[in-house]
C-alpha cells in the first residue's frame, strides 16, 4: 500500500493540512527531494514504519498513516518517494516492528553490499542469535567505521550501532537504533547503486516480518 505519513492532526511540514479525499500540489518547478519542489511518501506502510526514525520521527502517539495516491513519481531513493501532486485518501492502521526486526532489517541490507570479512562474521552471528551482545556489535561498528568512509562501510557502521543499541533491554534508545538501522539501510543501498547491484528494501523488510 502506497502511504504517506503525518502528526496526530494530520499535518506535515509548514503545518500542511491532510485529511480524507484531500490533494495538495507542489508548485515549485524541480523535483528535488527533502524539498518544497515535491510531496513526499512511502510505497510501503512498513517501509514507512522503518524509515520514520530517519525523516519525520514521528513519536508512536504523534502519527498517523494514510492511505496515499500520488499523481506521478518523480524522484525517490532508498526510503522515500516522491511527486508534484497526491491525495490522501483515508487513515490506515500503523503496522508495528520491533527492535531487532529494525536491526535485521539494516543488517541484511549491509550483507548485500559488504566485503568486510569480520563484519560478515558479526552480522551472521547476530542473525543466527549466536552472538547479540552489545560489546561485540560496537566492536563491529568500530571496526567498520575505521575501515574507510565508503557508503558500504558507513552501512555496516550504523548496523552495528543499532545492534550495540538494542542489545540493552533496559535502555531507552529506541530512537536512535530505529535511526541507525534506517541510516543502513539507506547506505547500503546507495553503495548498491555505486556497485550495480539491486537491494530491494520493501522484499527484505517483509522477509523479516513475514508478511
Amino acid at each position: 500500500m502506497i502511504v504517506k505519513l503525518t502528526n496526530i492532526n494530520g499535518q506535515t511540514k509548514n503545518n500542511t493540512q491532510w485529511g480524507k479525499n484531500i490533494t495538495h500540489i507542489a508548485k515549485k518547478e524541480g523535483n528535488v527531494l527533502c524539498s518544497n519542489q515535491v510531496i513526499h511518501y512511502y510505497e510501503d506502510e512498513y517501509l514507512a514504519v522503518f524509515a520514520n526514525p530517519r525523516h519525520c520521527n514521528f513519536s508512536k502517539d504523534n502519527m498517523q498513516m494514510w492511505e496515499f495516491v500520488p499523481n506521478k513519481k518523480v524522484n525517490g531513493d532508498a526510503l522515500k518517494s516522491a511527486c508534484k501532486s497526491g491525495t490522501t485518501i483515508k487513515q490506515v492502521p500503523i503496522p508495528n516492528i520491533t527492535r531487532d526486526q529494525r536491526v535485521e532489517i539494516g543488517i541484511k541490507c549491509v550483507l548485500a553490499v559488504s566485503k568486510d570479512k569480520k563484519w560478515i562474521i558479526w552480522a551472521n552471528n547476530w542473525l543466527n542469535k549466536k552472538d547479540r551482545t552489545k560489546n561485540a556489535a560496537w566492536a563491529a561498528a568500530g571496526a567498520a567505521y575505521a575501515a574507510n568512509a565508503a557508503d558500504a562501510a558507513d552501512a555496516a557502521t550504523y548496523a552495528a550501532y543499532a545492534a550495540a543499541y538494542a542489545a540493552n533491554a533496559a535502555d531507552a534508545a529506541d530512537a536512535a537504533d530505529a535511526a541507525d538501522a534506517a541510516y543502513a539501510a539507506d547506505a547500503a543501498w546507495a553503495a548498491a547503486r555505486a556497485a550495480n547491484i539491486k537491494l530491494d528494501i520493501i522484499s527484505i523488510i517483509h522477509q523479516v516480518i513475514g508478511k
